[in-house]
């Protein structure tokens, strides 16, 4: 019976790792993709509109709240389209990076062994990889408002996955702090959004301190 069991291991293993190289290359490519046709044209958005609008002088104030925020980084970058694309790419990568990080960090303190680190974590960045790229859908390479609320939900959604995971004192103040500031951000972004990362970080806080309380009572006296 443990051969079996073994082999139907080493079979989900395999498995696994196809998975994963199918949806790293599908992400690499998505990725490639954005980056060697970031010079062309505008996308069939609004968005060519207000880029246009800015280099030709217009004014902030004529913009959506999101390209409010991002104009900034646009005039920062000389008005370079490609450049622009390039630096919300870079965002969203890396606040895909921070989630994969910390979404390890907390299947670490769950189950507390490393078997099969290796996969797992290759298989969490794939496909956080992967779902990152998503903001790609139908081709839409210009940063915008949808592209903001990606990013500002991704390095909360880490905050949160760090916070749960007791990484130490030292950084859980700094991803409480980061997702307080992130909310700041998210509700001037999106009200919506910037009150599910508000909920979503109190459960992360208030949650196991509850969970605890009751389990064992006494601990509160």
């Amino acid at each position: 019976m443990s051969g079996a069991g073994g082999g139907l291991g080493q079979q989900v293993r395999i498995l696994l790792k196809v998975l994963d190289g199918a949806v790293f290359l599908l992400a690499g490519a998505a990725v490639a993709l954005v980056v060697f046709t970031a010079n062309r044209g505008f996308d069939f958005l609004d968005s060519g509109f207000y880029l246009v609008n800015l280099t030709a002088g217009g004014r902030e104030h004529q913009l959506t709240s999101a390209f409010f925020y991002l104009a900034p980084f646009f005039m920062m970058l000389s008005g370079d389209v490609a450049a622009f694309r390039l630096f919300g790419l870079v965002l969203l990568l890396g606040s895909g990076a921070l989630f994969a990080a910390a979404l390890l960090k907390l299947h670490r303190s769950i189950f507390l062994e490393e078997t099969a680190a290796g996969l797992t974590r290759a298989v969490v960045a794939a496909f956080v990889l992967s779902g990152v790229m998503l903001y790609y859908f139908w081709f839409i390479r210009d940063p915008s408002y949808n592209l903001l609320v990606s990013v500002l939900t991704n390095a909360t959604a880490a905050c949160v996955a760090f916070i749960l995971a007791g990484a130490g004192r030292r950084t859980i103040l700094a991803a409480a702090t980061l997702a307080g500031l992130l909310i700041g951000i998210g509700l001037f972004v999106k009200v919506t959004s910037g009150v599910a990362f508000l909920m979503l970080t109190t459960g992360a806080m208030l949650g196991p301190r509850i969970t605890r309380s009751k389990r064992h009572p006494e601990a509160l006296v």
